[in-house]
């Protein structure tokens, strides 16, 4: 278990930017994180455009060292360095002694190396007695397995050096025990233990609907493939109609065939991009959504420090996803609606004997008319004509449509049916 879990710790380690194992991860507020370096470099004026989702993050003033570290990401970057020192790929030193002499031993509760004074000194500290300390040999000769993880470090003040071990409700962010005498005093606060559960509830309320968005995106997706896959499909099909038709109609008429042809692969291609920009949409917010849900799942194994951290940019995260999710069209924007309409009868001088109609038909972009402008009757018959259009605002070229047309007052009350007659045009 813990060597799967190794290679897949491996391959989050690379930062996205230099392509090398990540030095001073830290995060932009789209949850995407590159090295403190990388980002400098990245960084326009004021602002950093994101790699990998294109979103323009704006640099704290004292520059890229403000934004927040990636905890999850250094503590993947130490139990990668613990097991290579483990396994004797790196020169273990004491954690102990100032002199940081060649590690002998490990103490697996302690999770630090000993070197053999320290060894010593460890074994013979009250409250020691009952720690698991293993020699490095049986670790290195696969004598004994183990499965260990580094502590997980304390946070510290910026302002004052030291552990933060309250939240500040007022301010909603960690501070320490000098902050709440002083910046603070007076504020809302209480210690990050009694608070950490309370947050974490919270954020779990906030990362709910990120499963249902994110079932509901691969459905979309599911469909707008499926769509852009049956347009090639019906492409195709009407490009074999439009050989036979044209292949009646002698040798004098190629070009105007291959002028239609054209038109397909306009019509055709212009589906296919719409679809090729919404799935880049669907494909966009889905991982701005995986991005808050692996945050999430990386603070449930972190510390109560790291969940409080977080917590807020989880929060502004949802804010901006759930704005856009809401305007998001799931639905295909284009659906396999070519067809081939050859025309009735042949005119002088080589006519236009066919043109291609895409799309359904938009109930907004018909046009009703014939209507009697005085009021209407209740129990009167009146005749009147609906012009139907596709969403190009393109009128359909021929009947076959299912249309149905309800008629209702101005006023509200009882809708009543209307007989539709297809004129065929």
């Amino acid at each position: 278990m813990a060597a799967e879990r190794m290679k897949k710790v491996a391959g989050l380690l690379n930062c996205p930017v230099c392509y090398e194992t990540y030095k001073k991860p830290k995060y932009l507020p789209c949850h995407h994180s590159y090295c403190e370096g990388c980002m400098e470099k990245l960084q326009t004026g004021s602002g950093i455009i994101c790699p990998d989702c294109r979103e323009t993050s704006v640099v704290p003033a004292g520059g890229v060292k403000e934004l927040p570290n990636n905890f999850f990401i250094n503590r993947l970057l130490d139990e990668v360095d613990l097991k290579r020192k483990i396994e004797g790929e790196d020169e273990a030193k004491c954690d102990m002694c100032i002199k940081e002499g060649k590690a002998v031993a490990l103490c697996l509760d302690c999770v630090m190396f000993l070197c053999d004074h320290c060894h010593e000194f460890h074994k013979n500290m009250k409250g020691n007695q009952n720690h698991n300390v293993t020699e490095l040999i049986e670790l290195q000769s696969k004598k004994k397995q183990v499965d260990i993880r580094p502590k997980v470090k304390s946070m510290l003040c910026p302002d004052h050096d030291l552990e933060m071990n309250f939240f500040c409700e007022t301010c909603d962010q960690l501070v320490c025990h000098y902050c709440t005498t002083n910046e603070h005093n007076g504020h809302v606060h209480n210690s990050v233990k009694k608070m950490a559960n309370k947050h974490r509830k919270e954020m779990e309320k906030i990362i709910k609907p990120v499963e249902e968005m994110i079932t509901e995106l691969s459905t979309s997706r599911q469909n707008v493939v499926a769509a852009g896959e049956k347009i090639s499909l019906q492409a195709t099909e009407v490009d074999q109609q439009i050989d036979l038709y044209y292949d009646e109609l002698y040798q004098q008429l190629q070009r105007q065939r291959e002028e239609v042809k054209n038109k397909l692969r306009e019509l055709s291609n212009k589906k296919k991009k719409a679809i090729s920009l919404q799935l880049e949409q669907i494909d966009f917010t889905e991982a701005q959504l995986l991005s808050v849900k692996e945050l999430n799942d990386a603070v449930k194994n972190g510390s109560d420090q790291e969940a409080l951290f977080v917590k807020k940019q989880v929060g502004d995260g949802m804010k901006r996803l759930n704005n856009s999710y809401s305007r998001l069209e799931t639905e295909p924007v284009e659906l396999p609606t070519m067809e081939l309409v050859p025309a009735k009868k042949y005119k002088d001088s080589f006519p236009q004997f066919c043109r291609l109609f895409a799309g359904v038909i938009i109930p907004n972009n018909c046009e009703v008319i014939g209507i009697p402008a005085q009021p209407l009757v209740t129990g009167s018959k009146i005749d009147f004509t609906i012009i139907t259009k596709n969403r190009n605002n393109e009128h359909c070229p021929k009947g076959g449509s299912h249309i149905i047309v309800q008629a209702q007052s101005s006023r509200g009350g009882d809708v009543a049916p209307v007989e539709v007659k297809d004129n065929n045009d």
